[in-house]
């Protein structure tokens, strides 16, 4: 619908998880690299969790696009059965059809699994949602981990989940669970600053411009979102809507401010009632008849004097300018005007606050990912040097015996 209009050549704002799309932040950049080190190194189980909408799918579908092909993946999505369907589930992912009983299951699984093995191909299973887990079901999970060989495991398992997941594995209940989780990794919000480079950046992957969006309105879309990228996505989107519909360039406060009251505020409830919508404000007047996005169901004029929803003017009757006559007085306005400063005053003090955990924190993190590397590099330093004495130790015996036969 406005991607022409913006030159775009598709929706940038898109919920569903697409890899193509994944913007690397700081923090997705360390999730990616502990991931990578866990499945290079078979270190167990590994955990992954966010919130809601933290671009946790979206990273999990950019790493199984990166996986060597030795590497044989089983994702399931769905977490909504018992415990005693956990390895039947395991086989429909695999394409492999369950068995009559649980014990019959396994044993399938384990052969699959043997067989692979032997051809020198690895087993990845991914559960997503795993919060929806069940104290029963994480045991099952559990004990596909003991599915090995003589000599290594013969599966590896990552859950995916909600912060949730992460208070369930403290329980005492879980505690065998919980020490085989060799890597984990807890996505965060993004900064402010990330956002605007996030906005930016799905801007220039679709092929616009990356300053669509004015400065004060990605601080709205930051303050609304707290940074979570599919509610970036959702405000975005509708953003682009109104603004095509407006036929206005850039978009500022005032649109963004409409997509959040028509979204049910913060929350950004899905607007099921599928109304049309205005930018309050300056703006407002500008879409008298325009179709989407435009004045209310009377159909009122740029005027913004019919029952719908007022114009620039501020006039009318139903309209999201509260400023406009008949809505409380010139005092109760202002009084309205010092409380909207103080609680912004007091939203940036927080925000900065935030902002100086989230560097030490990083900084942390990132001192942590540094070491982890610098041991992956010393490891298979040690293992090629290895390899190598042995090669060389191979060669010595083969002349030997070569030797040897020939003095017999």
């Amino acid at each position: 619908m406005y991607e022409s209009f913006y030159g775009l050549k598709e929706k940038p704002f898109r919920i569903v998880p697409d890899p193509g799309y994944l913007y690397l932040s700081r923090k997705h950049q360390q999730a990616l690299t502990y991931l990578e080190y866990g499945l290079m190194e078979d270190v167990g189980f590994i955990l992954l969790t966010g919130e809601v909408g933290a671009g946790k799918t979206t990273l999990i579908r950019y790493i199984l696009s990166r996986l060597e092909k030795e590497i044989i993946t089983a994702v399931v999505f769905n977490t909504n059965f018992s415990a005693a369907e956990i390895v039947d589930r395991v086989l429909q992912s695999l394409d492999l059809a369950p068995m009559g009983s649980k014990t019959e299951s396994l044993e399938r699984l384990f052969g699959f699994l043997i067989e692979k093995y032997a051809q020198g191909k690895k087993f990845l299973h991914i559960r997503d949602e795993a919060q929806n887990l069940s104290r029963e079901s994480l045991e099952e999970v559990r004990m596909l981990s003991n599915l090995q060989s003589d000599e290594s495991s013969l599966l590896q398992i990552m859950l995916v989940g909600q912060p949730e997941l992460r208070e369930k594995l403290q329980e005492p209940e879980l505690t065998s669970f919980a020490q085989r989780i060799g890597v984990q990794y807890h996505i965060y919000p993004l900064s402010r600053e990330e956002m605007g480079e996030y906005v930016g950046h799905r801007l220039r992957k679709a092929g616009g411009r990356d300053d669509i969006f004015a400065p004060e309105a990605l601080e709205l879309v930051f303050t609304a979102s707290g940074g979570i990228p599919r509610t970036v996505n959702l405000l975005c989107d509708a953003a682009l809507a109104y603004g095509f519909g407006y036929e206005l360039p850039t978009i500022g406060t005032d649109v963004i401010q409409q997509v959040i009251e028509d979204k049910g505020g913060m929350g950004l409830a899905a607007d099921a009632a599928g109304k049309e919508a205005q930018p309050a404000g300056k703006n407002a007047g500008r879409a008298g008849g325009k179709g989407a996005g435009g004045p209310g169901a009377d159909g009122a004029g740029a005027d913004g004097r019919g029952n719908g929803g007022a114009g620039a003017s501020g006039r009318g009757t139903g309209g999201a300018d509260d400023r406009g006559p008949g809505t409380g007085g010139a005092g109760a306005q202002a009084r309205v005007d010092v409380l909207e400063a103080q609680v912004e005053a007091l939203r940036k003090e927080i925000q900065d606050r935030i902002a100086g955990l989230e560097k030490r924190l990083e900084g942390a993190w990132a001192d942590r990912a540094r070491g982890l590397k610098e041991l992956l590099i010393s490891e298979r330093s040690k293992s090629d040097q290895l390899l190598a004495r042995y090669l060389r130790l191979e060669e010595k015996y083969k002349l030997l015996a070569s030797w040897v036969k020939s003095h017999k």
